[in-house]
């Protein structure tokens, strides 16, 4: 079997979807009760696509993947809109997101038969953004809530990685060639994968923990 066939990042996703059922279903704040249905989403898919392309030889899901494009970015900025513990928080997170959906609509108008790589970049970067801005909140708070910052940390490291490779993706074939058989973007995007969702199911943990501890 070859390895770089198999489907990382996938089988990462299940794992999360997994881990979130059996920890969320009664989490609070219920804020993070969120990531059941998305994941449940992202997870559908995520494995609808693979068995497309694997399995009956689909050659593009962009249009399937724009549509999940719109939830993708709805959750994210909602969740760091309660997650990032500043003043002002809503109102960077509304700022973001109207810029966000004005390029995404934009993009429907003019991007044909494409995967909306424009919005998913000035996305990624608004999530690192947001990252640093949770970062610093952190400063006016007198105790790190664990399961928000393993949230916050697997985002920053995932759209830190992901967003360096989808702005210089047309680089990739010529490392691909210098590299030989390695598939650079797939091993990034992988690894950057199972760190995500790895922070995630931490965050899920300290979460339950949290809430044994408050209940003895």
């Amino acid at each position: 079997m070859n390895l770089f066939t198999i489907p990382y990042g996938l089988i990462t996703e299940w794992v999360c979807l997994i881990t979130s059922i059996l920890l969320l279903w009664k989490a609070s704040p219920k804020f993070w009760q969120i990531f059941i249905p998305y994941l449940i989403i992202t997870v559908g898919i995520e494995t609808y696509a693979y068995v497309s392309i694997t399995q009956f030889g689909n050659k593009s899901t962009h249009n399937l993947y724009n549509i999940f494009l719109f939830i993708y970015l709805n959750f994210h900025i909602y969740l760091f809109s309660k997650i990032i513990n500043l003043q002002y928080a809503n109102k960077i997170a509304l700022l973001c997101l109207t810029l966000l959906l004005g390029i995404y609509f934009f993009e429907w108008q003019f991007t044909l038969h494409s995967f909306f790589s424009i919005t998913n970049t000035v996305f990624g970067g608004m999530i690192i953004l947001l990252s640093i801005i949770y970062y610093f909140g952190l400063f006016k708070q007198d105790e790190m809530k664990q399961s928000e910052f393993w949230l916050v940390t697997g985002c920053l490291i995932f759209y830190s990685a992901t967003t360096s490779v989808n702005a210089f993706f047309d680089q990739l074939p010529w490392l691909n060639q210098k590299m030989g058989i390695l598939p650079i973007r797939y091993i990034i995007v992988s690894i950057a994968n199972i760190i995500m969702y790895g922070c995630w199911i931490k965050s899920f943990l300290c979460l339950k923990d949290k809430k044994i501890y408050f209940q003895q």
